[in-house]
């Protein structure tokens, strides 16, 4: 099982190659040579980026999914519960506080994709449990060699996210920063990336481009199943009790209509789903890693 696996990961390297694809998987890949490496090379971005005193690249490699696992195989232990652990002892509150600092650009930062890179994001959770092909899409976007289409709609959003924001802001007159990703603690194969935050509340923005694709994210003064993963998840990493969960107006460019849900954290719930989700992560994820990087 595991030979098949390690031969499945080999695969999609080369057929990545093969289109000339520039993804996370490819820059963790010891058998990837690209014609730049020092540009491409989100370890040399960083180098240069530790120059300047911000932080140090002990404390980044140390929560990095691929740094980790490369010093954990040194260890000659080989079980995914000693490589959690391991990975526990060196999730400190100070280096996720560094990390979710460095990292409110989200996808612009490369520090991000980094982190990003190996874990379950919480806009996944809901996925986890209905994924039924573990060799599939799913996990290879977790690895970073799956890149959603960026469509017109996801365009549109982006661009919009900060407005809303802001509109969100005036609404409630409330304090809301920008944020980071942030590990889990407990589960450091687990991360989330709020759109905001306050000083007891996190907040998802969404922008639906139509009256159709509203219904996506609220249908009878209900959030979906998905976004409710989403949010249950992000309180949990962040250590808050509530969620502003905002969506746009369909046609919020006129209307600059806000539509507002509070979300109240539900415990039993997120630690159903945290078992579910490690479970996950220890079948699909760890090996493939494992097996990838063990020479």
């Amino acid at each position: 099982m595991l030979m098949g696996r390690h031969f499945l990961f080999d695969n999609v390297l080369q057929e990545l190659k093969k289109g000339k694809v520039d993804v996370q998987i490819l820059k963790h890949s010891q058998k990837y040579d690209p014609p730049n490496m020092m540009t491409l090379s989100i370890h040399q971005s960083m180098l240069s980026f530790i120059k300047t005193g911000v932080t140090t690249f002990e404390h980044y490699k140390t929560l990095s999914i691929h740094q980790s696992m490369l010093s954990f195989i040194k260890t000659g232990v080989t079980t995914f519960e000693h490589y959690k652990s391991f990975l526990v002892q060196h999730t400190t509150s100070d280096i996720c506080n560094e990390i979710q600092t460095l990292t409110k650009l989200q996808h612009k930062s490369d520090l991000w994709h980094e982190m990003w890179y190996g874990r379950i994001t919480a806009s996944k959770a809901y996925a986890i449990p209905h994924c039924h092909t573990p060799d599939g899409t799913l996990v290879e976007t977790i690895f970073g060699s799956y890149k959603v289409p960026d469509t017109r709609a996801m365009k549109r959003g982006r661009l919009l996210e900060s407005r809303v924001l802001d509109k969100l802001r005036m609404s409630l007159s409330k304090n809301i920063l920008c944020f980071g990703l942030v590990i889990c603690q407990k589960y450091p194969f687990i991360s989330a990336t709020p759109d905001g935050i306050g000083e007891n509340f996190v907040v998802e923005i969404k922008c639906p481009a139509s009256t159709k694709a509203f219904r996506n994210y609220i249908q009878n003064n209900e959030i979906s199943e998905k976004c409710k993963a989403q949010v249950q998840l992000q309180m949990y990493a962040t250590k808050k009790l509530e969620c502003i969960f905002c969506v746009a107006d369909a046609d919020f460019e006129k209307t600059e209509e806000i539509h507002i849900m509070h979300i109240k954290y539900d415990e039993n719930y997120v630690n159903k789903m945290l078992s579910v989700l490690e479970i996950f992560w220890k079948d699909n994820i760890f090996p493939k890693l494992y097996n990838s990087l063990k020479m």
